[in-house]
């Protein structure tokens, strides 16, 4: 049987189990709570997806972490639980702005207790050094930065903020005038000064900021009744055994305010449906004999993936295979704008598994039939892209984790980060056809054997050339650039080639890497004949620094910035802020690279060869930040 036969059976298999409406069912209820990580909010959703699960016949349990100002995991630093009662913004007038009753975006999350306080707002960015004494800080940007400087330093009472960030293309300020953004302080475990703080809409914003400008008087009225103390935060973990140790992932974040849907109660509620779907097909003696285990894992996002690993590093360390992150995948496109999207893991970590979500993305799509002919396409907007980050993959996806994880998102959406991602942009086809590729993806990977890992090795060659061309395309290489293109990425796609061990450890992939290596030497002639440019990176003096440092990882998973910022002394922090505040680089890829053996400059070849771009004095000065945090060992070249 081909590898698209198998997959197509298996899309069957799911979809004939997993219902859409009752994930949009679950989709209603999850939205329904405020879900701020470390929270009793948040743990109330856990113990429904737990209960649901266990009713459907699902094995699952709620799995809790310390959570308070020392307890720390891997890199990733936890704080104190957090939960709130009440707050309210008011004008003096008496008019309200804002009730966290009625709108939980309304308040800047994690804000402690203020008693009744009125005050004169004021506009204040950081390069204000004004006394704030009884006064509200206006303010847009990070809010924890104007936390430390107006509440901190200069006295205010609190903060105001009326962000709303614009997504090019699909979204503006204006097109989300009523809505507020969400908004959250985030407390490191360190002495760091607490305060409140109110997010507005943008029609809020823009009238008091109109109305300062005209030097005219405004106060207003605000108070917060909230708590923070020791406690806990929750992963919630089903378990399907399989014949051995190893085991195939599922994960989604169950975190962000009431009454986010999309995000991500469409993931947590897909991943619900799906422990339903393979209880009712094991319940049937339907469920295919698993090779591996399958296991499902609703967290909150980051945290949850960070405080799971490294509790249970001894129980999952060479025997996850790999996994899929399900972030916001539920989307109703004419509304939300984005495609779906297949987000492969990064070029460091060397796993098919993003292949093999792209490749039941390709029968996915094979919806409709086209009139008068054999070809079928989607009936929906999706693409496949290389690795951005911004979820719980780019930590599974580390390889000093090592558990290749591709990410399904629905990206860019409209709503996102908003007060109006609510229960109307989603769609149950969505939820569906998203549990039905989670679904194969799990259960092919759960039982594969040399059938299925040769199937899938020649899936990845034959996709190889036409993926290696259009990034190429995308990119206007040439030349030499074009040889070095082409030579990285046939060296990575070899790697992921073999990696296909861990579901076949005696199949012979070297046929199937010469296929690749000589498609990308053909490539890089055609390339070299058809042009003269050349986009390889001029010389850059920081290089040479940066040729004589190789950095040495000493923890395990991606660096959380912020805990990394907060274990550095306050002009290094303040350091890191000014020179990265307008920064777009980020230090995930980076990291990636550093594998001890590796010098910086070298990880930048590789960083600018994946994504087609480096900065070398970002790399060199991220490393020492690093460095200072004791997260990495520089070490010189002799």
């Amino acid at each position: 049987m081909s590898i698209h036969q198998q997959i197509d059976d298996l899309l069957e298999l799911v979809g004939g189990e997993f219902s859409g409406a009752r994930a949009l069912d679950d989709v209603r209820v999850i939205s329904g709570h405020h879900r701020i990580q470390v929270s009793p909010m948040i743990r109330a959703a856990c113990g429904y997806v737990a209960e649901e699960a266990r009713r459907a016949g699902a094995p699952a349990e709620v799995v809790s972490f310390p959570a308070n100002a020392g307890a720390t995991y891997w890199t990733q630093r936890l704080f104190p639980e957090w939960s709130c009662e009440q707050a309210e913004l008011s004008l003096d007038s008496g008019e309200r702005l804002c009730r966290f009753s009625e709108d939980a975006c309304s308040l800047i999350q994690r804000s402690s207790s203020l008693p009744p306080t009125e005050g004169e707002v004021v506009l204040w960015d950081p390069a204000c050094g004004d006394d704030l004494r009884g006064k509200w800080a206006l303010v847009r940007g990070d809010v924890q930065r104007a936390l430390e400087l107006a509440c901190g330093r200069h006295g205010a009472i609190g903060l105001l903020t009326d962000p709303m960030n614009e997504i090019p293309g699909v979204r503006t300020r204006t097109d989300l005038y009523d809505f507020r953004q969400y908004t959250s302080f985030w407390w490191d475990g360190v002495a760091q000064p607490r305060g409140a703080g109110f997010v507005l809409t943008p029609r809020q914003g823009d009238r008091l900021r109109a109305r300062l400008q005209q030097r005219e008087r405004v106060r207003v009225r605000g108070h917060v009744r909230a708590a923070f103390r020791d406690g806990q935060t929750e992963d919630v973990v089903s378990f399907f055994p399989g014949e051995t140790e190893a085991e195939v992932w599922v994960c989604a974040h169950i975190c962000h305010p009431k009454p986010f849907a999309n995000d991500n109660a469409s993931g947590a509620a897909t991943l619900l449906e799906l422990a339903r779907s393979f209880a009712a097909l094991r319940a049937a003696s339907r469920l295919p004999r698993l090779r591996r285990g399958i296991r499902l894992i609703w967290m909150p996002e980051m945290l949850g993936t960070y405080t799971y690993l490294a509790t249970h590093e001894a129980e999952w360390r060479g025997r996850a295979v790999c996994a899929i992150n399900l972030d916001m995948v539920g989307e109703r496109q004419e509304l939300t704008r984005g495609p779906f999207v297949v987000e492969h893991p990064p070029r460091a970590q060397a796993s098919f598994a993003g292949d093999l979500a792209t490749a039941i993305l390709g029968r996915l799509s094979r919806e409709a039939a086209a009139l008068g002919s054999a070809r079928r396409y989607a009936l929906f907007k999706h693409e496949v892209t290389p690795f951005s980050g911004g979820s719980d993959h780019q930590i599974l996806s580390d390889p000093s984790v090592g558990i290749g994880s591709p990410m399904l998102i629905n990206w860019p959406d409209k709503y996102y980060h908003t007060s109006a991602d609510t229960l109307e942009k989603v769609d149950p086809e969505a939820l569906l056809r998203a549990g039905r590729l989670a679904g194969a993806y799990a259960l092919l990977a759960a039982t594969a054997g040399e059938q299925e890992a040769r199937g899938l090795a020649g899936e990845m060659a034959a996709a190889f050339p036409g993926e290696l061309h259009a990034t190429l395309a995308e990119r206007g290489a040439g030349g030499a650039e074009a040889e070095r293109i082409c030579d990285f990425f046939a060296e990575r796609e070899q790697a992921d080639l073999r990696s296909l061990a861990v579901l076949h450890p005696d199949l012979d992939v070297e046929p199937y890497c010469a296929d690749v290596k000589a498609a990308a030497a053909a490539e890089a002639r055609r390339q070299t004949a058809d042009s003269v440019a050349d986009a390889s990176a001029s010389a850059n003096p920081w290089l040479a620094e940066a040729a004589r440092v190789v950095c040495r990882r000493l923890i395990s998973g991606p660096a959380s910035l912020r805990s990394v910022l907060a274990a550095v002394p306050a002009e290094e922090r303040e350091a890191w802020q000014a020179y990265a505040g307008g920064h777009r680089a980020s230090g995930l890829l980076y990291e990636f690279w550093m594998d001890g053996r590796r010098t910086l400059a070298e990880v930048c070849e590789a960083v600018r060869l994946e994504s087609g771009s480096a900065d070398p004095v970002f790399a060199i000065r991220y490393a020492r930040l690093l460095a200072a945090a004791g997260v990495v060992r520089l070490q010189e070249v002799m």
